[in-house]
Protein backbone atom coordinates (compact mmCIF):
# COMPACT_ATOMS: atom_id res chain seq x y z
CA UNK A 1 0.00 0.00 0.00
CA UNK A 2 1.50 3.32 -0.96
CA UNK A 3 0.26 6.64 1.09
CA UNK A 4 0.50 10.34 -0.16
CA UNK A 5 -0.79 13.40 0.88
CA UNK A 6 -2.27 16.30 -0.64
CA UNK A 7 -0.94 19.54 0.44
CA UNK A 8 -2.38 22.84 -0.96
CA UNK A 9 -3.64 20.77 -4.09
CA UNK A 10 -0.55 19.19 -4.71
CA UNK A 11 0.19 15.05 -4.43
CA UNK A 12 2.90 14.56 -2.35
CA UNK A 13 3.85 10.89 -1.85
CA UNK A 14 5.27 9.22 1.41
CA UNK A 15 8.30 6.75 1.17
CA UNK A 16 6.94 3.05 1.98
CA UNK A 17 9.31 3.61 5.50
CA UNK A 18 7.48 6.92 6.37
CA UNK A 19 3.87 5.89 5.74
CA UNK A 20 3.95 2.59 8.39
CA UNK A 21 4.38 5.81 11.28
CA UNK A 22 3.26 8.82 9.29
CA UNK A 23 0.30 9.98 11.23
CA UNK A 24 -2.86 10.41 9.78
CA UNK A 25 -4.05 13.82 8.66
CA UNK A 26 -7.00 15.71 9.36
CA UNK A 27 -8.90 16.17 6.68
CA UNK A 28 -8.91 19.59 5.96
CA UNK A 29 -9.34 22.85 3.01
CA UNK A 30 -5.69 22.48 3.15
CA UNK A 31 -4.29 19.06 3.44
CA UNK A 32 -6.33 15.34 2.84
CA UNK A 33 -4.72 11.96 3.16
CA UNK A 34 -4.74 9.60 0.24
CA UNK A 35 -3.89 6.06 0.23
CA UNK A 36 -3.97 4.16 -2.98
CA UNK A 37 -3.76 0.38 -3.65
CA UNK A 38 -2.50 -1.96 -6.07
CA UNK A 39 -5.11 -2.91 -8.76
CA UNK A 40 -6.64 -6.50 -7.29
CA UNK A 41 -6.00 -9.25 -9.53
CA UNK A 42 -8.72 -10.64 -11.40
CA UNK A 43 -10.32 -13.79 -10.45
CA UNK A 44 -12.11 -16.28 -13.39
CA UNK A 45 -14.33 -19.17 -11.89
CA UNK A 46 -17.18 -21.19 -12.48
CA UNK A 47 -20.63 -19.86 -11.32
CA UNK A 48 -23.21 -22.07 -10.74
CA UNK A 49 -23.18 -26.30 -10.15
CA UNK A 50 -25.48 -27.06 -12.83
CA UNK A 51 -23.99 -27.13 -17.32
CA UNK A 52 -27.00 -28.45 -19.74
CA UNK A 53 -25.51 -30.68 -22.96
CA UNK A 54 -27.12 -31.29 -25.91
CA UNK A 55 -26.90 -34.78 -27.75
CA UNK A 56 -23.75 -33.71 -30.15
CA UNK A 57 -21.72 -33.18 -26.84
CA UNK A 58 -21.20 -29.62 -26.70
CA UNK A 59 -22.66 -27.74 -23.89
CA UNK A 60 -21.82 -24.49 -21.51
CA UNK A 61 -20.83 -23.28 -18.65
CA UNK A 62 -21.70 -19.70 -16.66
CA UNK A 63 -18.34 -18.49 -16.01
CA UNK A 64 -17.60 -15.01 -13.80
CA UNK A 65 -14.32 -12.92 -14.33
CA UNK A 66 -14.23 -10.79 -10.72
CA UNK A 67 -11.97 -8.13 -11.02
CA UNK A 68 -10.70 -5.01 -12.35
CA UNK A 69 -9.34 -6.37 -15.81
CA UNK A 70 -11.05 -8.90 -18.10
CA UNK A 71 -9.81 -12.56 -18.04
CA UNK A 72 -8.29 -14.94 -20.00
CA UNK A 73 -8.39 -18.77 -20.05
CA UNK A 74 -8.97 -22.68 -21.22
CA UNK A 75 -11.00 -24.93 -18.98
CA UNK A 76 -11.04 -29.04 -18.69
CA UNK A 77 -13.46 -31.39 -17.57
CA UNK A 78 -12.84 -34.48 -16.06
CA UNK A 79 -13.86 -37.29 -13.87
CA UNK A 80 -11.64 -39.53 -12.12
CA UNK A 81 -8.52 -37.86 -13.47
CA UNK A 82 -9.63 -38.71 -16.87
CA UNK A 83 -10.63 -35.96 -19.55
CA UNK A 84 -14.16 -35.79 -20.49
CA UNK A 85 -14.51 -32.48 -22.25
CA UNK A 86 -12.18 -29.26 -22.73
CA UNK A 87 -12.75 -25.84 -24.22
CA UNK A 88 -9.39 -24.00 -25.58
CA UNK A 89 -8.68 -19.99 -25.31
CA UNK A 90 -11.49 -18.17 -23.84
CA UNK A 91 -12.21 -14.44 -22.64
CA UNK A 92 -14.31 -12.69 -20.09
CA UNK A 93 -14.92 -9.15 -19.81
CA UNK A 94 -13.98 -7.50 -16.59
CA UNK A 95 -16.70 -7.75 -13.75
CA UNK A 96 -18.57 -9.55 -15.41
CA UNK A 97 -20.04 -13.20 -16.90
CA UNK A 98 -21.19 -15.22 -19.88
CA UNK A 99 -21.25 -18.93 -21.12
CA UNK A 100 -18.44 -20.71 -21.88
CA UNK A 101 -19.08 -23.52 -24.43
CA UNK A 102 -17.56 -26.81 -24.25
CA UNK A 103 -17.33 -30.15 -26.21
CA UNK A 104 -17.68 -33.48 -24.67
CA UNK A 105 -15.38 -36.43 -25.82
CA UNK A 106 -17.02 -39.96 -27.10
CA UNK A 107 -16.45 -41.29 -23.49
CA UNK A 108 -18.32 -38.26 -22.01
CA UNK A 109 -21.09 -38.38 -24.16
CA UNK A 110 -21.60 -42.08 -23.51
CA UNK A 111 -21.48 -41.35 -20.11
CA UNK A 112 -24.07 -38.61 -19.73
CA UNK A 113 -26.17 -40.61 -22.22
CA UNK A 114 -25.78 -43.32 -19.98
CA UNK A 115 -25.99 -41.77 -16.28
CA UNK A 116 -28.32 -39.31 -17.46
CA UNK A 117 -26.53 -36.96 -14.93
CA UNK A 118 -22.57 -36.77 -14.70
CA UNK A 119 -21.09 -34.80 -11.79
CA UNK A 120 -17.62 -33.78 -13.12
CA UNK A 121 -14.43 -31.44 -11.78
CA UNK A 122 -14.26 -28.36 -13.82
CA UNK A 123 -10.67 -26.54 -13.74
CA UNK A 124 -10.25 -23.10 -15.02
CA UNK A 125 -6.47 -22.69 -16.24
CA UNK A 126 -6.10 -18.79 -16.04
CA UNK A 127 -3.90 -16.88 -18.45
CA UNK A 128 -2.23 -13.48 -19.24
CA UNK A 129 -2.01 -10.38 -17.01
CA UNK A 130 -2.49 -10.53 -13.47
CA UNK A 131 -4.50 -13.34 -11.80
CA UNK A 132 -4.76 -15.32 -9.28
CA UNK A 133 -3.74 -18.87 -9.79
CA UNK A 134 -6.31 -21.44 -8.26
CA UNK A 135 -6.76 -24.48 -9.90
CA UNK A 136 -9.19 -26.32 -7.51
CA UNK A 137 -11.67 -27.93 -9.23
CA UNK A 138 -14.95 -27.19 -8.87
CA UNK A 139 -17.62 -29.70 -9.47
CA UNK A 140 -20.30 -29.18 -11.96
CA UNK A 141 -22.92 -31.51 -13.01
CA UNK A 142 -24.11 -31.86 -16.63
CA UNK A 143 -27.69 -32.35 -17.50
CA UNK A 144 -28.72 -33.40 -21.39
CA UNK A 145 -30.87 -31.25 -22.92
CA UNK A 146 -32.67 -32.20 -26.52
Amino acid sequence: MRRALILLGVLVPIPLAQAAVAAPVVSTAAATSVTTTPPIPSRLAPVGHTAFVSPQGVGGIFVGCFGQSGCKGSMTLSRSGVTLGKRGSFGVASDNGGIVHFTLSALGRRLLRERHQLRVDVVIAQTGGAYYLNTTPVVVTLVPFS
